[in-house]
């Protein structure tokens, strides 16, 4: 025992000298801004899509980032294969990998990578609705094939095989305008029930009546 025990503590202390050697360097970060062709400062939303591309969302535009540069992607006004706004609220890639942008007042527009253009969608509204209720905030699907799209107006669904809504939006009757406008995130618990965050703090749950 008396000639083992030093073994075993050299050995370990050879362990943890490798171990500490084999820690990695500081995490490096760059920085990127309009100077590196970012299109505006102003980032909501930052995604990877399947491809390794990232997506950056702006104020100002939807950006590309291939690991050297960027392509930036904007709204045309008389285009009806451009952007449907360029206020970024989401991006999201489904599971047969579309990528589908949620824009400020502009609806969900769908990303054809082949073409690089894009084809947007709006849910059944009044004709009196204003920008905040065409407005695409958040995305998610479930089952397969269903997109659940979180509006100011209300939660719709989407067919991705159809690429049509199926569902307008039901209405948001007991959310205040203010939980409105402060939409946090959409999170889905069944078929006819979600729950959105009306704050970073507060959660409200939502009938949906999706009867899927």
């Amino acid at each position: 025992m008396k000639t083992i025990l030093p073994h075993f503590l050299f050995l370990s202390l050879i362990l943890l000298c490798n171990i500490s050697l084999a820690q990695p360097n500081e995490i490096q970060f760059n920085n990127f801004s309009v100077d590196e062709g970012l299109s505006q400062s102003g980032v909501r939303r930052v995604f990877k899509d399947h491809q390794g591309f990232m997506w950056f969302g702006t104020n100002d535009g939807l950006n590309r980032y291939d690991g050297f540069e960027f392509k930036t992607f904007f709204y045309e006004s008389g285009d009806s294969t451009s952007l449907g706004n360029n206020f970024i609220w989401e991006i999201f890639e489904d599971s047969q990998h579309n990528l589908w942008i949620g824009t400020f007042g502009g609806g969900l527009s769908l990303f054809d990578r082949e073409l690089e253009i894009f084809k947007t969608f709006y849910p059944n509204l009044p004709s009196t609705s204003n920008l905040n209720e065409r407005s695409v905030k958040y995305i998610k699907e479930f089952p397969k094939g269903t997109l659940w799209v979180a509006t100011h107006a209300g939660v719709a669904l989407f067919d991705i095989s159809k690429m049509e809504f199926i569902k307008n939006p039901t209405p948001l009757k007991s959310f205040d305008k203010k939980e409105k406008s402060k939409m946090k995130n959409l999170f889905i618990i069944n078929k006819n029930r979600v729950i959105l965050a009306v704050s970073y703090t507060h959660l409200r749950a939502h009938e949906t009546e999706a009867d899927l």
